[in-house]
């Protein structure tokens, strides 16, 4: 869910207008309705996307569940980018075992093409697995600094924090102040 807010605060404000559609709902530019799950059922997942697409939203960030992965409801959805963050073992009572959750997982990124793109935790103990299985380009993130994206140093203070980070091996730093939303 933070993952898929996050992604769509940054498109929205490098002005690329996007809805989103998970735990949260189903939220567009003009408002955000419920759906009662993190990724409804495939008639509503694609009804939802042709409405973006009607009112000129040409990107959509969604979370996609093992669930919806297991019983087709992302089917005949076209994803170009998909982040793996972790797998933990909160959804057992709906898949049995760990092999079976990964399998259900792996489905979204063995959708990708060679021309997508697939952004992957290293610092999760599936990652391997993961990276072993796609046929896409691959962006890998975590503290592990073999990590294309990788932090180097944090600092924090009551009121402001800053973030030294590497990407593709070159440093960046982020500051923020939470006292004036800097």
């Amino acid at each position: 869910t933070s993952t898929c807010q996050l992604t769509s605060h940054i498109l929205n404000k490098n002005g690329l207008l996007n809805g989103s559609l998970g735990t949260l709902g189903f939220e567009t530019p003009s408002g955000i309705v419920s759906t009662g799950f993190t990724t409804p059922e495939s008639i509503d997942v694609h009804q939802m996307l042709s409405t973006l697409c009607n009112g000129g939203i040409k990107n959509a960030v969604m979370e996609v569940s093992s669930h919806a992965l297991a019983l087709h409801r992302m089917d005949d959805v076209d994803i170009n980018t998909a982040i793996f963050t972790n797998l933990t073992s909160e959804h057992l009572d709906f898949h049995g075992n760990m092999d079976t959750y990964f399998s259900e997982k792996m489905k979204l990124f063995k959708g990708l093409n060679d021309t997508d793109i697939a952004i992957i935790n290293i610092d999760d103990k599936y990652a391997k697995k993961m990276l072993n299985g796609c046929n896409s380009k691959i962006l890998t993130f975590g503290f592990d600094k073999s990590a294309y994206i990788h932090p180097i140093s944090c600092h924090y203070d009551y009121d402001k924090m800053s973030i030294e980070f590497s990407i593709n091996k070159k440093k960046y730093i982020v500051y923020w102040s939470f006292a004036s939303d800097v």
